[in-house]
């Protein structure tokens, strides 16, 4: 059994520090036009948001392990805990970070549609290629793994998780607003800053990946079904790619 886990106090207090850096964002511009400085408010509210977008794909994570039991790969978060069938794990990414940060998403199916689990941790690669491969080593026991599937916006896990966050973010400025009584300035300010947040954490998702092995090589698959040869392998997915090839 291998694991790969938040263990850290950097990588445990991640969340926390996201909330911190979202109650900024869409507070503060508020209170600064308040202050009469109305472009500084917009300006804050651009580079705030930009900040928090940063966080979305640096810091911020959605499950505290994942750990690879014989029948299942257990996903544990703060308040939930899912067993999924290495039938339904469609792919690992991992991606290496600066000060030496690993971070992982998985990508699985579940009942209502395809979703994604994310976590990080620090100094701990050797932890990461351990999981993976034990992973791989799973998921094929049963039968050959030929295909590797990454969540894309179109995927309803995705979007709909993008809309939430920025419909709460929006409102948390509006409520603000209403409180200094500039409910409308501090909408579009709010709206500013969610939607360039929301932007940057969409890039992940920007481009589909549905790949399939076949003779020895990797193929795209097309949206009208077709296979193309593919040249190169996303480089957050080739060390998975690689362990199924084994």
């Amino acid at each position: 059994m291998h694991a790969f886990a938040a263990r850290t106090a950097g990588a445990r207090s991640s969340f926390l520090a996201t909330w911190l850096v979202r109650a900024v964002t869409y507070s503060l511009p508020t209170i600064v036009w308040t202050e009469q400085a109305q472009g500084y408010a917009l300006s804050l509210a651009l580079f705030l948001g930009a900040l928090d977008g940063w966080f979305r794909l640096r810091v911020a994570r959605t499950a505290r392990s994942f750990v690879a039991e014989a029948d299942a790969l257990v996903i544990s978060s703060a308040f939930d805990c899912a067993r999924i069938a290495w039938s339904d794990v469609l792919a690992i990414e991992v991606w290496h970070r600066l000060n030496r940060v690993d971070y992982a998403a998985v990508h699985y199916r579940t009942k209502t549609g395809n979703s994604v689990a994310t976590c990080w941790e620090q100094d701990h690669r050797k932890e990461l290629l351990l999981f993976v491969r034990e992973c791989a080593a799973l998921s094929r026991a049963t039968s050959p793994r030929r295909t590797i599937v990454r969540l894309h916006l179109d995927d309803r896990a995705v979007y709909l998780a993008l809309l939430r966050r920025l419909a709460l973010d929006v409102a948390l400025a509006l409520l603000l607003g209403l409180l200094y009584g500039i409910a409308s300035h501090a909408l579009w300010l709010g709206a500013a800053a969610g939607l360039l947040s929301a932007s940057m954490a969409a890039t992940p998702y920007l481009h589909r990946s549905d790949l399939v092995h076949s003779a020895g090589v990797w193929w795209h698959r097309r949206g009208n079904g077709d296979l193309a040869r593919l040249p190169v392998i996303p480089q957050s997915l080739r060390l998975w790619a690689r362990y199924l090839a084994e």
